[in-house]
């Protein structure tokens, strides 16, 4: 689905897009507080910071003239394709450090990834002039993800139900998604399957030595 509306607030136009993220960010944190995890929030704004601003600067990356002719343009665009890419790699490395160092956990970098992912698509969707049948599956489905994540008991296991959901996430953009292989989110997803898989694949090891 891409994204073809824009909002105004305050006198400043934003894209469907920047709105989607910034109401998943509201999402993940209320959902921190409901699930009585309010020490996360500190470590999730860290996660969604860095994201952003490497998603949103790396626009200077590929439109240097154009930011230093119009300084105000990286407040209205980002880095597209490129910048999704270099902000998943650099979360990834990001993610890695964390966790060897002890400061956070697998099943607390899955629930942010599922609850931002989830509740961006889901918002993203409402937000856009989509097509109808589409949109209707891409709310339901996210809905559905957004009230499992809730449901969860323990967040022991949840790196691994987020690893399955992923996936289902990587056949629907793939399968059932007009632009399918075109489509940026993609480096996301393929992202933290690499970075989930790796982590079960290294506890079996531990647990097989």
């Amino acid at each position: 689905m891409q994204n073809n509306m824009w909002y105004t607030i305050f006198n400043l136009s934003l894209p469907a897009t920047s709105l989607a993220v910034l109401g998943a960010m509201s999402i993940t944190i209320l959902f921190l507080f409901i699930l009585k995890r309010r020490k996360w929030i500190d470590s999730f704004l860290n996660y969604f910071v860095l994201f952003i601003l490497v998603w949103k600067f790396s626009y200077v990356l590929t439109n240097w003239q154009e930011v230093m002719n119009y300084p105000l343009s990286i407040i209205y665009f980002d880095g597209g394709t490129f910048g999704i890419a270099l902000a998943a790699i650099i979360l990834f490395i990001y993610s890695v450090l964390r966790v060897k160092s002890e400061k956070d956990t697998i099943q607390q970098q899955s629930f942010y990834w599922l609850s931002m992912y989830s509740s961006s698509q889901f918002l993203y969707a409402l937000l856009n002039d989509g097509v109808l049948w589409l949109t209707i599956l891409i709310v339901f489905f996210n809905l559905v993800i957004l009230i499992l994540i809730l449901w969860q008991r323990s967040f022991e296991k949840i790196d691994r139900f987020a690893l399955r959901m992923t996936l289902i996430y990587l056949l629907f953009t793939l399968l059932v998604e007009p632009l399918g292989f075109q489509q940026p989110k993609l480096w996301m997803i393929l992202t933290f399957i690499v970075y989930a898989a790796w982590y079960q694949f290294k506890m079996k090891r531990s647990e097989l030595s």
